[in-house]
């Protein structure tokens, strides 16, 4: 009815070009008088995003499979190591030392003055590159989270009566949920880079 198809022939030529399906005639009866009635009119429509493998194809999703670890060879850098403190190190000398006055912020003696040069040498170039991809990975996953949560979230302000938005909500929830359990998943790999993880 939607598409020109009322005449007897158009219509005929539709039906045979479906398969069979079983319906009731209560269910029958409400989309004829749905589609023929006097006060019939055009509903808004559900969003519809252009890529549903938004998610899928995020770029550098490969580096969650790559072991980021260290390897310096320098004294310190194998210090670090041993203990299992080279990420804890980088973190906080990230967070802490533009802040910390020439102080150690955990025992709070002054730094030697060759402190910064040896911490640099403590970690290789292609440990550092790895955590930045890792990093740039993360937000644009994020970004690309937000733009498809957005753009699906918004509903119609008149939805036709007979649809249950119930389960579009469900699965909007479900779709939230994933999201929220992946950008955990990418988190955890930033605080320990050496594992690798997967995501939903």
């Amino acid at each position: 009815t939607q598409e020109g198809k009322k005449r007897a022939k158009q219509l005929t030529e539709e039906i045979q070009r479906h398969q069979p399906v079983e319906r009731a005639t209560e269910e029958l009866k409400r989309m004829y008088d749905s589609a023929y009635s006097e006060s019939a009119r055009s509903y808004e429509r559900f969003p519809v995003i252009e890529d549903v493998c938004a998610l899928d194809s995020v770029e550098g999703a490969d580096i969650l499979n790559v072991v980021i670890a260290n390897t310096a060879q320098t004294g310190f850098a194998k210090f670090l190591d041993e203990i299992g403190a080279t990420e804890w190190m980088r973190r906080g000398h990230a967070e802490y030392h533009e802040k910390s006055n020439g102080r150690c912020p955990y025992c709070g003696q002054g730094l030697q003055p060759e402190f910064e040069e040896m911490i640099a040498q403590s970690f290789d170039d292609s440990y550092e590159r790895n955590l930045r991809r890792l990093s740039i990975f993360l937000e644009a996953y994020r970004a690309k989270a937000n733009e498809l949560y957005l753009a699906l979230s918004h509903l119609p302000h008149d939805i036709y009566p007979a649809v249950d938005e119930k389960q579009y909500r469900d699965k909007l929830s479900a779709l939230h949920g994933v999201i929220l359990t992946n950008i955990e998943t990418i988190r955890k790999k930033v605080s320990e880079p050496n594992i690798v993880v997967a995501l939903t």
